[in-house]
């Protein structure tokens, strides 16, 4: 059927010991996750904790000896798009020693959101973009959460507020947009239940 299960041993929090990794891959998704096997038995990490359903890389950001780890999210914000025009956000998770568990860290790295996997200028994107047809796609949510992720909201809707939409009929029968106004409540309610979002949020209010 497509399916299938793998599991491995690899150092993610550095040092000798190792945690358990199993990941659960078919042709639409792949779950993912991260036992830290002692002291006791306790998943770190869980991809559909945060609603991503693909793999991940491991980087050491910081360099401070403990991986970080770099996934793709869809960056559709609950609108139906074909899936190869379909845009994703790199978004980062840091090991937080206290929870014992991989938490959300767009917003402290973020570079690695803005960039992407592919590393291109986000000032650069951004501007193609205005400089395109802006029609409603893919690529302006792209560009919408990416500033999101990275701990930069008021930019996000600042790139909302002076964006010029076109509204594709066909998304329009779809989604029952007609205009911004909509849309804007639209990507308010996808925010306020995206786990990614809540926990920026609530992160932020906890260092300030």
């Amino acid at each position: 059927m497509g399916n299938e299960i793998n599991f491995g041993l690899y150092s993610f929090l550095g040092g000798m010991e190792k945690q358990l990794l199993v990941y659960d891959e078919s042709l639409h998704y792949e779950h993912d996750w991260i036992v830290r096997l002692s002291p006791k038995f306790k998943v770190i990490y869980n991809n559909e904790d945060f609603d991503i359903y693909n793999g991940f890389d491991v980087l050491d950001i910081d360099n401070d000896g403990v991986f970080e780890l770099s996934a793709g999210k869809s960056a559709s914000l609950g609108f139906y798009f074909s899936r190869s025009s379909e845009k994703a956000v790199e978004t980062i998770f840091k090991y937080d020693s206290k929870s014992n568990k991989y938490l959300p860290a767009t917003h402290i790295f973020p570079e690695f959101v803005l960039q992407g996997f592919e590393k291109k200028d986000f000032a650069e994107q951004v501007g193609q973009f205005k400089e395109s047809k802006s029609k409603f796609a893919p690529e302006f949510l792209q560009i919408f959460i990416k500033y999101v992720y990275a701990g930069k909201e008021a930019e996000a809707w600042k790139f909302f507020d002076e964006t010029e939409l076109e509204f594709n009929e066909r998304w329009d029968l779809l989604d029952k947009l007609s205009d911004k106004e909509q849309l804007r409540k639209r990507i308010k309610i996808f925010l306020d239940k995206d786990p990614i979002y809540k926990f920026i949020q609530k992160d932020s209010k906890r260092v300030k």
